[in-house]
């Protein structure tokens, strides 16, 4: 099975590639009568294939066997494969009912209920006498097949050295052993024990002198990567070979695959239009209707215009290709393309298939729209009504391959789950070889039980032998190699898979199979897989379309390609180069790179990414479906984050008509879930009306019920809702609040009650952001009369950067105007002494979020049983707080785990969590947002970023997530470390579940302070956490240096030297050395402040003062007469005010930013 799930077979056709006659399909096999006597044996129709000259009842047996394909009836009844046999009987010397019950056999269509078996056609072909040895070779030829197949013969497997020996000695037995030494060549079959070479096969047709089967190969060798001579075939050296083979129709099939894939000829691009009149100079009206499709499905331009759907139509109904004008316009119904302006309907596509008598295409067509949610006759299609079609149509392969989709769905057929067992079954009656070891493969890695036990690795591998399926193979043990999977209970390597795929000469999957080595760290012959290497494999082969995917991945995941970070444009860039409409893509990508405008951003570059998103779909002409969902989440994405499109502002009300205004699909409707579900999170408003938890579970009927999809969704929401509900409960309605300053009742503005984050005030009068966590901890509340008050335009609490090595500078607030307030409390724990129960529920979340077989176990915790959680949480001195219990996300729990999985290879934890998460488990904060971490080497950093990347799943798993991770440059003349900013993302919209701000800080050494080790709930190994004590210790550092060099860096930065001081708020690209200058003080500043909120934290304590706190005392009040008597601070002073007096103040987060550089400037005041 295909990891896209269930295929449409035989949709728009992709454009045949030009192919040696000997190809042989493996999927081929799948039952049901094709429409029209079409089948082919060894690429040849039958009827080619000449008998003994006779007369009689060979006609009518003819005349019956194209009555009986075509599905006509005779005298009102039904032709029967036995009415033809029976046709066929009296003719004893001609070979037709030999190749008729080879077409059974191979189509496994049965005889009166009894299926034909290869032995069969092989005593059907023994005649004598054998004249010209046509016998011989038609038994030859179809042993090729069995062997190709892995159909038996008298038991046993077809051995390709048996099939090689049967061919007789004559022209055409030498032709049909070169043929059949190119399937062995290019499917990876040994002859005499070794494997067949691209060089023995080109000199075995050049031994039969078969000029245009040569040049079929070597077109083939030039577009599989494979190499004669030990040179690449070009495409230039098999344009040579078809014109001297006078093929033209072979020479405008290569040059449209050429065009297609972006292969130069002559050192240039082959353009649609010269594709078009090589076509047109062939009178290929066919072949020429269906290149357009490929170029209207692909964005391919035509005479510098778009090719419509509607000029394919017409082509396809100039050519009376009924049957391909159904099979296009069911592309355009699941691709969402219009006809006409008007959507193509699935009924309108029933009706054209229904016309064509192509039984088996509409119940293929039906089974996808059963399994993408596509409504018929204003219904959902039910699997049992797909079932139904392919008994009708007597498609037992496909049968099998549907309810092997349904097993791994969860879809009912007839009120019950389809099991694996049955499944297996199914494969087995349809003797399905390869499809069997597909489905057990597919049971492997999802844990999916056969006969009550496991599939392990080693029994797929097993089948997969014995189907001779080479790159099947390679690419199980390359899934194996990623997930950790054992064989023979060893680890596969990375080069074990390698030589798989060069075994298989899959030049393609291997070049893929790097670059997922690349950027998950997996080292290849020891050393490790760099970007360069795979960008020149890609290169090499001409796959400029994976290349540019490639370099989104390094973009995404800071990866550096010849030591730089790759900037948007270059991305972009590497799409245009790539034949074809590649809108979503490049979308999709400027999507993933949004995120919230932070307080430091001096430019609009947030801003410009969406639009500039925005503008690539709007030059789209013709959109499909997916480019209107990407419309819709842009939308969501403006609303959220208070972008523009267009200079317009995007409310919640005008995103949900635009989800609404999509046709209906699974997809689609998944995408109405997310959002309702942030609505209800948010407590968005859409038309003055909150979003009830109701109305999102109502959304769950969309989808088929006892579906592992709506499972997934169900379970996902369950939990995201009921953080919600809990911080609510327990972070503002609790007793035990803290207290709040009389100079914030005062002075100070509470905090907003977005549901992202319940902000902290800002005192525009004090220096100190007060209360909870210098670094991201914006959870805070301050109660008032037993209640809590907001105002709308508060600053937000924020992280510090330098020594939480935070990528945010110190204490900026973090405006991010949706999510939640916190991700750290579930269970309050506070009346645990005193034999109290819990307050509220334990929620467990088990298994691995990217399968459907998750489930929440839901318990009421009793009083004993906290107490005991109470105890097993303190570990080595460290503890959780003892009025909360903090409860993670499934996403950042495997982060978690992933890091603790990382220190356990040294002597000493390597990753450290630190900040206000930090702070929190050490009962020194009320709450948190996003998780600080310091990596206090280069290697351990790399190793996690690369570790990181198991958490990204396929874009059509139940719940997607995925890992975004942003440099952030430091700047080592002021001790500010580089730092990254990783973003936890799930669901259709992409919202950001966790954040992780990661900094490479190597100040931190064992030797300096113990890490405190802290079970977490969900986390396996103890989490290591900074100590409160270190932090200030490293913060002390910095105000330290900043004290002594303050002067000296202001005088370097006077006398013209320049080094960049990074996240300034107001100075990121300063101009002059004054604006460097102001950004020095600005970093300053910023440290400053961090400083005094420490400060803060120490004074709730009763303790008596440590060394390192009397420190931080002294150095913040150096610091500070320092900035107060700078030389340039009345300058910094006009600049900034300047500033607050121009800039826009109507969003959150520039209100915010105001309100936060206020209080900047007041803690330089002696009296602060």
């Amino acid at each position: 099975l295909s990891e896209q799930g269930f295929i449409l077979k035989s949709t728009t056709p992709t454009y045949p590639r030009p192919r040696p006659p000997v190809r042989v399909d493996q999927h081929s096999s799948s039952s049901g009568n094709p429409y029209g006597s079409t089948s082919v044996f060894n690429s040849k129709r039958v009827s080619s294939c000449q008998p003994y000259r006779s007369t009689g009842t060979q006609v009518d047996g003819r005349g019956l066997e194209g009555a009986f394909w075509k599905q006509k009836t005779l005298q009102g009844r039904k032709i029967t494969p036995a009415d033809v046999i029976t046709a066929y009987a009296n003719d004893k010397t001609s070979l037709r009912s030999g190749f008729f019950l080879q077409k059974l056999c191979l189509q496994n269509i049965p005889n009166d209920q009894i299926k034909i078996s290869p032995d069969q056609v092989i005593q059907e072909f023994n005649r004598t006498p054998d004249r010209n040895n046509k016998c011989q070779l038609a038994i030859a030829r179809f042993k090729e097949e069995c062997c190709l197949r892995g159909l038996p013969l008298n038991g046993q497997q077809v051995t390709p050295d048996a099939v090689v020996k049967d061919f007789p000695d004559s022209p055409e037995g030498k032709l049909g052993i070169a043929r059949f030494k190119e399937e062995c060549c290019l499917r990876g079959l040994p002859l005499n024990g070794q494997q067949v070479t691209p060089d023995a096969v080109v000199k075995d047709y050049q031994a039969a002198k078969a000029t245009l089967e040569l040049a079929r190969f070597k077109a083939e060798c030039c577009l599989r990567g494979l190499p004669l001579n030990g040179q690449q075939v070009t495409p230039d050296a098999v344009v040579k070979d078809y014109q001297a083979a006078k093929a033209t129709l072979e020479l405008a099939r290569f040059k449209a695959e050429c065009c297609l894939r972006g292969l130069p000829l002559n050192g240039q691009q082959v353009t649609p239009d010269a594709v078009v009149k090589d076509y047109q100079a062939a009178k290929a009206t066919l072949e020429l209707a269906r290149f357009k499709a490929e170029c209207c499905l692909r964005g391919l331009p035509l005479n510098g215009q778009q090719v419509t759907p509607d000029a394919v139509v017409k082509d396809y109904q100039a050519a009376k290709a009924t049957l391909e004008l159904a099979r296009f316009k069911a592309e355009c119904c699941l691709r969402g393309l219009p006809l006409n302006g008007q959507q193509v309907t699935p009924d309108a596509v029933v009706k054209d298939y229904q016309a064509a008598k192509a039984t088996l295409e509409l119940a293929r067509f039906k089974a996808e729209c059963c399994l993408r949610g596509l409504p018929l006759n204003g219904q959902q299609v039910t699997p049992d009504a797909v079932v139904k079609d392919y008994q009708a149509a007597k498609a037992t392969l496909e049968l099998a391959r549907f309810k092997a989709e349904c097993c791994l769905r969860g879809l009912p057929l007839n009120g019950q789950q389809v099991t694996p067992d049955a499944v297996v079954k199914d494969y087995q009656a349809a003797k399905a070889t390869l499809e069997l070891a597909r489905f057990k493969a597919e049971c492997c890695l999802r844990g999916l039980p056969l006969n009550g036990q496991q599939v392990t690795p080693d029994a797929v591998v097993k089948d997969y032998q014995a189907a001779k399926a080479t790159l099947e193979l390679a690419r199980f043990k390359a899934e194996c190699c990623l997930r950790g999977l054992p064989l023979n209970g060893q680890q596969v390597t990375p080069d074990a898979v390698v030589k798989d795929y060069q075994a298989a000469k899959a030049t393609l999957e291997l070049a893929r199979f790097k670059a997922e080595c690349c950027l998950r760290g997996l080292p290849l012959n020891g050393q490790q897989v760099t970007p360069d290497a795979v960008v020149k494999d890609y290169e090499c082969s001409g796959r400029l379309l994976e290349r540019a995917i490639f370099y989104s991945q390094l973009a995404l995941n800071a990866r550096e390609l010849n030591g730089c970070h790759l900037d948007n444009e270059t991305v972009l860039k590497a799409f245009d180069e790539v034949p074809g409409d590649h809108s979503s893509r490049q979308t999709e990508y400027l999507m993933q790179r949004l995120k919230k405008p932070q307080l430091y951003d001096e430019t609009n570059e947030t801003q410009d990414t969406l639009q500039q998103a925005w503008q690539i779909l709007n030059n789209v002409s013709v959109k499909d479906d997916e480019q209107h969902r990407l419309q819709c989440i842009l939308k969501f994405m403006a609303m959220q984050y208070e972008l523009l499109i267009d200079h317009q502002r995007v409310s919640a009300e005008e995103v949900l008509q635009t989800i609404k205004t999509l046709r209906s699909s699974f997809q689609n409707s998944r995408l109405e879930f997310f959002f309702l579900a942030h609505c209800f999170k948010t407590s968005l408003s859409i038309e003055g009306q909150k979003i009830h938890k109701s109305q999102v579970l109502n959304c769950l009927q969309s989808f088929s019920e006892g579906s592992k999809l709506r499972h997934a969704l169900s379970c996902w929401f369950e939990q995201f809702s009921s953080e919600g509900n809990l911080m609510e409960e327990l972070l503002f309605k609790r007793d035990n609040t803290i207290p709040k300053r009389d100079s914030d009742s005062r002075h100070g503005q509470a905090a907003s009650a977005s549901q992202d984050d319940a902000s902290v005030a800002v005192n525009r009068e004090h220096s100190v952001l007060p209360k909870l966590g210098p670094d991201n901890a914006n959870a805070g509340f301050l109660p008032g009369d037993g209640k809590n008050s907001y105002s709308a335009h508060s600053a937000k609490r924020v992280n510090s950067t330098t020594p939480d090595h935070r990528d945010l500078p110190d204490v900026i607030p973090d405006i991010e105007s949706s999510g939640r307030r916190t991700k750290s409390v579930e269970v309050s724990v506070a009346n645990l002494d005193k034999g109290g129960p819990f307050p509220c529920r334990v929620l467990e979340y088990w298994g691995e979020t990217k399968k459907a077989e998750n489930t929440f176990v839901t318990q009421t915790v009793n009083a004993s049983a906290a107490q005991t959680l109470k105890q097993w949480l303190n570990v080595g001195g460290a503890s959780l707080p003892d009025n909360r219990v903090p409860r993670l996300n499934a996403l950042t729990l495997e982060a978690l785990e992933i890091i603790q999985e990382i220190n356990s290879f040294y002597t000493n934890p390597h990753i450290l969590i630190t900040g206000s998460f930090s702070r929190f488990l050490q009962n020194r904060c009320s709450s948190f947002k996003d998780i600080d971490i310091i990596c206090t080497t280069e290697e351990s950093a790399r190793t996690l970023f690369e570790k990181l990347q198991k958490l990204n799943t396929e874009r059509d798993s139940e719940v997607p997530q995925s890992i975004i991770i942003w440099p952030i440059p430091g700047c080592p003349e002021i001790k500010l470390p580089t730092a990254f900013d990783i973003h936890l993302k799930e669901g259709d919209l992409g919202t950001k579940s966790m954040g992780l701000q990661v900094s490479i800080e190597a100040r931190v050494t064992h030797e300096n302070a113990e890490p405190l080790p802290v079970h977490v709930p969900g986390v396996e190994r103890p989490v290591y956490c900074l100590s409160f004590a270190e932090e200030t210790r490293l913060l002390n550092d910095t105000l330290e240096y900043l004290v002594d060099h303050l002067a000296p860096l202001t005088e370097q930065l006077q006398k013209g030297e320049v080094f960049d001081v990074q996240r300034t708020i107001l100075f990121n690209l300063p101009k002059t050395s004054d604006e460097r200058i102001y950004g020095l003080f600005m970093r300053s500043l910023l440290t400053l402040n961090k400083g005094k909120q420490f400060i803060s934290l120490y004074s709730e304590e009763k303790s008596n003062q440590l060394p390192e706190q009397q420190h931080l005392h002294a150095l913040t009040k150096k610091l500070q007469m320092k900035l107060n008597n700078h030389d340039h601070r009345e300058g910094f002073v006009a600049s900034v005010n300047r500033w607050l007096s121009t800039a826009p103040c109507v969003k959150d987060y520039e209100i915010n930013k105001k309100e936060f550089i206020k209080s900047l400037l007041a803690i330089m005041h002696p009296e602060s």
